[in-house]
């Protein structure tokens, strides 16, 4: 992994440069792929990278997400078929409760890696999903700040959901942190 190379697309390409331009992509692999304004052209190219999970880091963002490309990410990360994962920018189409819970549930189901596995969501969720997080699974949450909430497993994952309210955008983390609690 350490010498696949990363792949990066910061501007908007007219869909007919940006298809073949995808295309002569097929057979390469990347250790992360970030893409500033998502579309459907790059699903394929997404797709393969989470078929093969093979620890690619992929970050996402777009200021105009429709409901089939964020179903795209959705699926991989209830899948868990992700190494890094990071969606940002949709607020036409912002996650719900059960979102939340499917992912929590995902990621504290995850075995324990050699190296962090971990999902990063720095995205818009509606507000009644924001007072949800704030009391889910109570018996293994703590709350860091007012805005914070930490969950832990014995085994050292942890998830992380910070809240920005004047956004209603939630910021979640999680990671193996090294720590063994001493039961």
């Amino acid at each position: 992994m350490c010498c696949e190379p990363r792949l990066f697309f910061e501007g908007r390409l007219p869909l007919e440069d940006l298809e073949p331009l995808l295309r002569s992509l097929d057979n390469r692999s990347f250790s992360s792929i970030k893409i500033k304004h998502y579309n459907h052209a790059y699903d394929d190219l997404v797709r393969r990278h989470f078929s093969r999970n093979d620890k690619t880091t992929i970050t996402v963002a777009s200021d105009s997400w429709t409901e089939d490309e964020l179903e795209l990410f959705r699926s991989h990360v209830y899948s868990g078929d992700f190494w890094n994962l990071r969606i940002s920018g949709n607020r036409e189409h912002p996650f719900t409760s059960a979102d939340f819970g499917l992912l929590f549930e995902k990621i504290w189901a995850m075995p324990r890696y050699p190296d962090n596995v971990f999902v990063m969501l720095d995205t818009v969720f509606e507000r009644k999903a924001i007072e949800d997080i704030r009391v889910f699974r109570g018996d293994v949450r703590r709350q860091q700040n007012e805005n914070s909430y930490f969950w832990q497993r014995d085994d050292g994952l942890c998830v992380v959901a910070t809240i920005d309210e004047d956004e209603d955008m939630v910021m979640i983390n999680s990671a193996f942190d090294g720590f063994e609690s001493q039961h």
